[in-house]
């Protein structure tokens, strides 16, 4: 099993929501019926991933190729890969740490321009990968609040629209 750890706390390995991953990592490895399990573990904020210009050449061009060069060619293909991504990032201000928003901002060329309708209300642009499509995701992310309710809602609701339900999280 190939694990992708995306950490958008610019504290590192000194983060609280790291720690917490590093935890369910020690348990993913400790079950048996799970077989060779491979970590790839990456600090976002000290990779160089600039932001997404918005030319949409990605979705022109078959090879999902991006005009960008940096960091983000090779975190691409590793997130591709991925049997599971546990995303770790404390809460900033509601949201998500600008390292997060950048790598998803930067997951465009994971999409299509093509559209889909799933609602009366609610169209989303097809997926390139299948295993993209249908993969579950982990999202791990502590704050200072003393509760969720009334801090993790816009969190919630972007992963609400973007993973349609294939997420996890434990929010602390």
């Amino acid at each position: 099993m190939k694990v992708l750890v995306l950490n958008g706390s610019a504290k590192k390995d000194k983060s609280r929501s790291y720690k917490l991953a590093c935890s369910f990592i020690a348990g993913l490895k400790e079950n048996d019926s799970i077989e060779n399990v491979s970590i790839d573990n990456y600090f976002l904020s000290a990779k160089v991933i600039n932001e997404c210009k918005s030319c949409y050449y990605c979705w022109r061009d078959e090879n999902r190729k991006c005009v960008i060069n940096d960091d983000m060619t090779e975190l691409l293909d590793k997130y591709i890969e991925a049997d599971l991504v546990i995303w770790s990032f404390p809460l900033i201000f509601y949201g998500f740490p600008c390292s997060i928003k950048k790598f998803i901002d930067r997951m465009l060329p994971l999409y299509s321009a093509k559209q889909e309708k799933i609602q009366d209300d609610w169209y989303i642009h097809l997926h390139r990968y299948e295993k993209v499509k249908t993969r579950r995701e982990l999202f791990i992310s502590t704050c200072g609040f003393p509760l969720k309710l009334h801090n993790y809602e816009p969190v919630d609701k972007y992963l609400e629209i973007m993973f349609q339900g294939r997420t996890d999280k434990i929010f602390c």
